[in-house]
C-alpha cells in the first residue's frame, strides 16, 4: 500500500510539473502578441486638412487614450471634432499655442486635465514598452515621420508626429499603433527597429530631439490630489462627481464645482435654469420624477414613460437637495 501511495505521489508531482510547464508556455504565447482595443480616429474628423486639425495628432492621440481608459464612445465625428477643438482652446489658454506640443507639454495636459496619468520615459527599449502593453497600458510615441516606414503619409512626411502604441507581436518583431495621420491608421504594423529609430521628441531650445515616450496609467497616484482647473475639487473628486477637468464651473451657473458639492447641489447641472416641467433623477438613485411648479411626481414604470411619450435621454441629473425642495405629489403610473 505504501508503494502504491508513493507511486501516486510521484505521478501527482509530475502532473503538477507538466501542468506548470504548459501554463507558462501558454501565457508566454499569449503575451507574445497583444492588441489593445484603443478606439481610433483620424486627426481630421471633418475630412479636411485645415487648422487646427492639420496639426492635431497630439490632441487626437490623447483623446484616443482617454476614450480607451474611460470606455467612452469614440466614433461620432462631430463629437470628436468638438473634443479636439476644446483641447486646442485649453492649450492656447495654458501654453499660449497649440501646435507641435512636446512630451513634456502632453504629459502636463494629461496629468492636469485628463482622467489618466502620464510619465515621460527616456529611451525605452522593446521589453519596457511591451511590459506596459502587457499591462493594458497604451504608450504615446512622438516620431519623425520621415524616418518611419508609413507609405500612407502625404509627401513630404511630417518631421514631427505623434502616434500611440496599442500592441505588439514578438514573433514578427512588430508594434501595432493607432496613427491619426491617416485614415488607414488603426492598428498599423511597424517594425520594432523602424519605430524605435524614428522615436524623436519635439526639438528643445537647442534643437535636440530626445528619444522620449509617454507611459500612461488609469490609476491615479501622483495626480490624484491635483486641481489644475482650480475649482476646489481634486482630480480624483472631479472623476467621482463627473465634472469637467477643463473648467472650474462645469455647469456655468456662477459657482465653483467644489462650492456646489459642499452645499449639496449638482456641479454638472445648472439647477437654477431648469425649465419646468422636466424629468429628473437625483444622482445615485433610480427614481425618475416629473417636476412641475412646486411638486414632484414619481414616474413609476417604463409603461408610464411610453404612455406619455417621454424620452429617457431627456432626464436631467440633479442633486438630492434640489429635489427635496419639491413636495411629493401623486405618482404617475
Amino acid at each position: 500500500m505504501q508503494h502504491i501511495r508513493d507511486q501516486k505521489k510521484h505521478i501527482f508531482r509530475w502532473g503538477i510539473l507538466v501542468s506548470s510547464i504548459l501554463y507558462f508556455a501558454f501565457f508566454t504565447t499569449v503575451y507574445g502578441k497583444v492588441k489593445l482595443s484603443v478606439p481610433f480616429s483620424i486627426q481630421i474628423p471633418n475630412g479636411s486638412w485645415v487648422q487646427p486639425f492639420k496639426d492635431a495628432c497630439e490632441e487626437t492621440v490623447l483623446l484616443m487614450v482617454e476614450a480607451y481608459y474611460q470606455k467612452q464612445e469614440f466614433s461620432d465625428k462631430k463629437n470628436i471634432q468638438q473634443r479636439i477643438e476644446k483641447m486646442v482652446t485649453l492649450e492656447d489658454q495654458i501654453f499660449g499655442f497649440n501646435k507641435d506640443t512636446s512630451t513634456e507639454l502632453m504629459a502636463r495636459l494629461i496629468n492636469g486635465y485628463l482622467s489618466y496619468e502620464a510619465r515621460i520615459v527616456l529611451n525605452p527599449d522593446f521589453e519596457s514598452i511591451t511590459k506596459e502593453l502587457d499591462a493594458y497600458r497604451p504608450v504615446i510615441v512622438p516620431i519623425n515621420g520621415r524616418l518611419l516606414a508609413n507609405a500612407n503619409y502625404q509627401s513630404p512626411a511630417p518631421e514631427y508626429h505623434v502616434i500611440v502604441l496599442v500592441g505588439y507581436d514578438r514573433d514578427k518583431m512588430e508594434f501595432y499603433a493607432n496613427d491619426p495621420g491617416t485614415k488607414f491608421g488603426e492598428q498599423m504594423a511597424f517594425g520594432v527597429q523602424s519605430l524605435l529609430s524614428s522615436n524623436l521628441d519635439y526639438p528643445n531650445a537647442k534643437g535636440y530631439r530626445a528619444k522620449n515616450m509617454i507611459f500612461t496609467s488609469p490609476i491615479l497616484i501622483t495626480t490624484a490630489s491635483s486641481d489644475a482647473d482650480q475649482d476646489g475639487l481634486s482630480k480624483r473628486e472631479e472623476l467621482e462627481h463627473q465634472t469637467d477637468l477643463y473648467a472650474s464651473d462645469t455647469d456655468a451657473d456662477g459657482f465653483l464645482d467644489a462650492e456646489e458639492v459642499d452645499s449639496g447641489y449638482s456641479p454638472v447641472t445648472n439647477e437654477r435654469s431648469i425649465k419646468l416641467p422636466s424629468l429628473v433623477r437625483a444622482r445615485g438613485t433610480q427614481k425618475i420624477y416629473r417636476i412641475q411648479e412646486k411638486e414632484k411626481r414619481h414616474v413609476q414604470s417604463h409603461d408610464a414613460m411610453v404612455a406619455h411619450k417621454w424620452d429617457y435621454k431627456n432626464i436631467l441629473e440633479v442633486s438630492s437637495r434640489f429635489l427635496d425642495g419639491f413636495q411629493e405629489a401623486e405618482s404617475i403610473k
